[in-house]
């Protein structure tokens, strides 16, 4: 279906003044177009109304979604509880088809982990060399950035002083989080959170993805068991993504459709995974909502992440290190977030 007829059928739903009931089978629908069709010598009316009740057929949003390849994971969501018209118009209203691009983008970065490629020999250089500075992401802290950084902080002052003082993260390391995340809110995403997270749970094997895993060799009966091994693992975690993300959307009435997303699915500009959202998610503007797309809510749920995880007022260098890897596992995302916070307290002081 194209995104001009998608368009279409979405505006023929919202317009049609009384809910129709459908024609039964795909079989049977598609006899009914066929009497319509070879009828001969209608009149305007009967032209109009044929032509209304085929649009109608075309834009049934259980048609939508089963041409888009979500009606089995749209049915596994109603069976597990969420409300069924809810679903259905979720999925037709997304206009955009299931696609294992997400899995096996997932699958071949595990890959790559999990069998690298030999190692270069090492230089038999045996000469003292000075000790490399802790390695950051690239382009990051740079004197660009560290003033846009500023000029958030002095935007975002109160939530950032009142996050301080409610679970002791400083506003530096606030502030360098939320940029290394989101560049501030600047880049959350480059497609909605819940196709990635809708694709990456009803994708449960390498099957699936047979043509889409590049140059990943699974001919190797090991590595074939662990890929699909790994495939259903992320898969399930995915559907447990998904419903966290579905029923946030609910609770807080925002809409999942219009939400954009990491390749995996985390949201805001904080970037938490949905899961995470009921755990640590705060109400920063006191307006009894977590909206992770707002600065204040953003701040206080990333500050509250960050304290339950070990954040401590006065914490050494290295026990920083630490909490901020479990927001992200690596320590080149740690480095950058408090080098990024070292260079805001030196142009703070130097103003």
């Amino acid at each position: 279906m194209t995104s001009m007829l998608r368009a279409i059928c979405l505006c023929l739903l919202l317009l049609c003044a009384a809910p129709q009931a459908r024609a039964g089978t795909a079989a049977q629908q598609q006899t009914n177009d066929a009497t319509l069709l070879a009828s001969a010598q209608l009149s305007p009316r009967q032209e109009h109304m044929r032509t209304a009740d085929t649009l109608r057929a075309q834009c049934d949003p259980h048609s939508i979604v089963e041409q888009a390849g979500w009606l089995p994971l749209a049915t596994r969501l109603i069976r597990d509880g969420f409300d069924a018209e809810h679903i259905i118009m979720l999925y037709a209203r997304m206009g955009e088809s299931y696609s294992p691009a997400p899995m096996a983008r997932k699958i071949s970065a595990l890959y790559r982990i999990k069998f690298p490629p030999p190692a270069p020999a090492k230089s038999k250089d045996t000469g003292k060399k000075a000790p490399a500075p802790p390695p950051v992401y690239p382009g990051v802290v740079t004197s660009a950035n560290v003033e846009k950084a500023a000029a958030f902080m002095r935007q975002h002052s109160a939530p950032l002083q009142a996050a301080r003082q409610r679970f002791g993260i400083p506003p530096e390391v606030a502030t360098g989080l939320l940029f290394v995340e989101t560049r501030l809110g600047a880049y959350l995403g480059s497609a909605a959170a819940l196709h990635n997270l809708s694709s990456l749970a009803a994708t449960n094997s390498t099957a699936i993805m047979a043509g889409s895993l590049g140059s990943i060799d699974l001919s190797k009966a090991d590595r074939r068991t662990w890929a699909d091994k790994r495939t259903r693992e992320k898969s399930d975690w995915a559907y447990e993504e998904l419903k966290a993300l579905l029923s946030w959307s609910q609770q807080h009435n925002l809409d999942p459709v219009a939400m954009p997303g990491s390749v995996y699915g985390a949201v805001g500009l904080c970037q938490f995974m949905p899961s995470n959202i009921p755990r640590f998610g705060a109400d920063g503007d006191g307006n009894g909502k977590v909206n992770l797309f707002s600065v204040p809510d953003a701040v206080f749920s990333l500050s509250r992440y960050l304290s339950e995880h070990g954040w401590k007022e006065g914490i050494s260098r290295k026990k920083q290190q630490k909490v901020l890897m479990h927001y992200n596992k690596s320590t080149r995302y740690a480095n950058t977030i408090l080098a990024l916070a070292d260079e805001l307290r030196k142009h703070a002081q130097d103003r």
